[in-house]
């Protein structure tokens, strides 16, 4: 053997004798044949003898060049083959570059023959050029060698996997060969639903090995077209996927006997609801072991498919039992809300039948913790599934009681209105109506009222602690019912709690008490008479929030002479609710005032009495030498007013160095909504370096957009007083 390491070789273009010579050659025979790496001898000459020879032009032009050309010295198989025939071959992609150009099948046999003892490099330029050119013999190649490849050409094949339908419907029938494993391992590694039907006849007919590969892939195509993959990402399957895959589980339950594979099961359980329902309904009628072998898995009941398939096979002649096994099962994992995903299944009869076979119910109920752990779809069917258990009412009054925890607002309702039907007829003292009070503290507003009518209605004993507590309530029209209820000691109530509260809730709980209450004023003229700091504090909180300055204009007036900067700022801004006309002139003098709480107050004060005597001076108020606080008051007094100059005054403090002065010109943009510095807010959210004021800037763009967007109607912003004399429509409804 001799060596060609030696400089490199180069095949110029080919003569006009080009076919003379190829033709004397493929009849006289060979003395020499060259091995090109990667490519056996043999190989390479059913290429050429195919190929080269049957096509001349194809070497017209050619020009090879090669580095490490090994010339074998072989045994003579064609007599009269010239020794210098070819000096040299092609680098391995020049030469298949020459290939891809032909429509002739010789080509593909002769590549798919190389497939098994190319090396990688070749493989790989062999199968992308096969499954370019798609003829039938080469595509079949690809699969039967599908496992030689390397995984980026395996990636390639997978995102074309349509094209290889023909391929693989044909390499899968022969079981003499790589190809029903391969192909198999394409499907499933594609996840191809619409080939999922080729799966079916290697359960019934494949290899054992290939049937757990072909169960594996059939549950794994299954749990693709699982209800419990939408709960958690809000995808929804396609419905022609899911047909492919339901046709395919439906063949293989058939042939069960055939293959007793478990996944088949498994591939069951993930489908849809009514497939689930269907199939569980066939099961009886197949002989064993299907029916043995769905049992025991039903009683396990040790996967979320599994569990979502409990209450569908309650229902299944055979199964009931093993049902009931499985749910006990996961409420004793804390699994159940897997299971009652299916919840509606119980408003049928024939499944709440099913339900009454159980003894000991106290197994079934779901753990506490699972009412604040379970998610939406979870929790809603727990009052029904609660209802329909076989257990006492007393047991199922706590048991509804508590799903107050809940963290779905509809699964409160849920529980909330069969708590009602429970109190039809009950004595207001039952504990049935302790359960409903447990529901007045709930976040949503239609909840609590339902709930509260319904303790009015029936003069609940324990009415009046639930009217307390309702007075610091986040609804305002619920304040505005509970005041009411409370007018004996409403004052002192309002009084221990308004640190506590925000502001509208102040403002509904202290109107409200205003109405129901004649003494609220010297009630609250005696708390500023008290030398105690704190409480003057508090009173003049009072007055400021709820408007009262022109009842109690006199003290303020007196308490703006007040030593402490605390309580002269208070006064002057409680006076913005008073007689303009002597509230005024004070005001304006506490506009020179040394403390800068005083000045900024009395800048909200002057804009609540419309005041604009004094718009130079609140103008000169708005530069960079103010304190944060009243300058940004300044602005927003200008705002009210409607002067030229106070958006550009906004938008200068926007801009200011200083980042308590951007904080509370964000502050001022976020309470008045002022859209028109939407863009400098925005920018600031992107580019702010004071993290906190960045934050609090992309909230209050957030804010403007969606108020932009969705403007509150007129309407919500003077709703009426509610009615309590009995409960609206729709509360009468629920209560009924």
């Amino acid at each position: 053997m001799t060596n060609a390491h030696h400089q490199p070789l180069t095949f110029s273009r080919v003569k006009s004798d080009t076919q003379t010579r190829f033709g004397t050659t493929h009849k006289a025979g060979v003395s020499r044949i060259i091995a090109v790496q990667g490519l056996e001898a043999k190989v390479f000459l059913t290429i050429f003898r195919g190929f080269f020879i049957g096509n001349p032009r194809l070497c017209s032009g050619l020009e090879l060049k090669t580095d490490n050309v090994e010339v074998h010295q072989a045994r003579p198989t064609m007599p009269g083959l010239t020794r210098g025939l070819l000096n040299t071959m092609a680098k391995l992609h020049q030469i298949y570059q020459r290939l891809q150009t032909t429509q002739d099948s010789c080509v593909d046999l002769a590549m798919a023959q190389a497939m098994p003892t190319a090396d990688p490099v070749t493989l790989k330029l062999i199968a992308l050029i096969l499954l370019q050119r798609q003829q039938i013999d080469g595509l079949m190649s690809l699969v039967e060698n599908y496992h030689r490849l390397p995984d980026q050409v395996k990636q390639t094949i997978l995102e074309r996997t349509v094209e290889l339908t023909r391929a693989l419907r044909m390499a899968i029938g022969n079981h003499k060969s790589q190809g029903p494993a391969n192909a198999v391992q394409i499907i499933h590694e594609s996840g191809s639903t619409r080939l999922a039907y080729l799966i079916a006849d290697q359960l019934r007919y494949g290899q054992d090995g290939l049937k757990d590969e072909s169960a594996r892939c059939l549950l794994e195509l299954a749990q693709r077209t699982s209800p419990g993959r939408g709960l958690t990402d809000g995808s929804v399957a396609d419905p022609i996927e899911i047909a492919f895959v339901r046709s395919t589980v439906e063949e293989a339950v058939r042939f069960y006997a055939h293959h007793k594979r478990q996944d088949v099961l498994l591939a069951v359980f993930s489908l849809p609801l009514n497939a689930v329902t269907a199939l569980m309904a066939e099961v009886h009628k197949l002989a064993s072991p299907i029916t043995d072998h769905t049992a025991m898995l039903l009683t396990r009941a040790d996967t979320p498919a599994v569990r979502r398939s409990l209450l569908p096979a309650l229902a299944a002649q055979g199964l009931t039992q093993p049902a009931l096994d499985g749910l006990r099962m996961a409420a004793e994992s804390k699994a159940i809300g897997q299971a009652l995903v299916n919840w509606h299944l119980l408003l049928l009869r024939r499944y709440r039948i099913a339900l009454k076979k159980i003894k000991t119910p106290e197994g079934f109920r779901p753990d506490p913790s699972f009412h604040q752990s379970a998610n939406t779809h979870e929790s809603r069917g727990l009052a029904c599934w609660l209802e329909s258990l076989p257990v006492d009412r007393p047991a199922l009054v706590r048991q509804l009681g508590a799903l107050h925890q809940a963290k779905d607002h509809a699964t409160r309702l849920l529980a909330l209105r069969r708590l009602l039907t429970l109190a039809q007829d009950a004595a207001p003292d039952a504990k049935v109506h302790a359960a409903i009070a447990g529901y007045c503290a709930d976040p949503r507003q239609s909840i609590v009222r339902v709930a509260l009518v319904h303790l009015i209605r029936i003069d609940y004993p324990g009415i009046a602690k639930v009217l307390a507590q309702l007075v610091n309530s986040r609804h305002p029209d619920i304040q505005r019912i509970a005041a009411r209820r409370l007018a004996p000691v409403a004052f002192a109530r309002l009084w221990d709690s308004w640190p506590k509260l925000n502001r509208a809730q102040q403002l509904a709980a202290g109107r409200a008490l205003i109405k129901i209450d004649p003494t609220f004023h010297a009630t609250l003229a005696d708390k500023l008479a008290v030398p105690d700091k704190p409480t003057k504090l508090r009173a003049l909180s009072l007055v400021n929030q709820l408007n009262q300055g022109l009842l109690l204009q006199d003290i303020l007036l007196r308490l703006t002479q007040d030593r402490d900067p605390y309580v002269v700022s208070a006064a002057v801004k409680a006076l913005g609710s008073a007689e303009p006309d002597r509230a005024a002139p004070v005001i304006e003098s506490a506009l020179e005032h040394e403390d800068e709480r005083v000045r900024a107050n009395a800048i909200e004060a002057l804009a609540q009495l419309n005041s604009s005597r004094h718009i130079d001076q609140l103008a000169e108020m708005t530069g960079e030498q103010e304190d944060n606080r009243a300058r940004a008051n300044a602005i927003q007094a200008l705002m009210q007013m409607r002067t030229a100059d106070a958006l550009s005054a906004l938008s200068r403090m926007l801009a200011d160095p200083r980042p308590q002065h951007r904080a509370s010109a964000l502050w001022l943009v976020e309470t008045m909504g002022v859209a028109e510095v939407a863009r400098e807010v925005a920018e600031m959210s992107i580019s702010e370096t004071d993290q906190q004021i960045k934050a609090r800037a992309g909230r209050v763009i957030h804010e403007i957009i969606d108020q932009m967007s969705h403007p509150l109607p007129a309407s919500l912003l003077n709703s009426e007083d509610l009615d309590d004399s009995a409960p609206p429509a729709h509360s009468r409804a629920a209560a009924g």
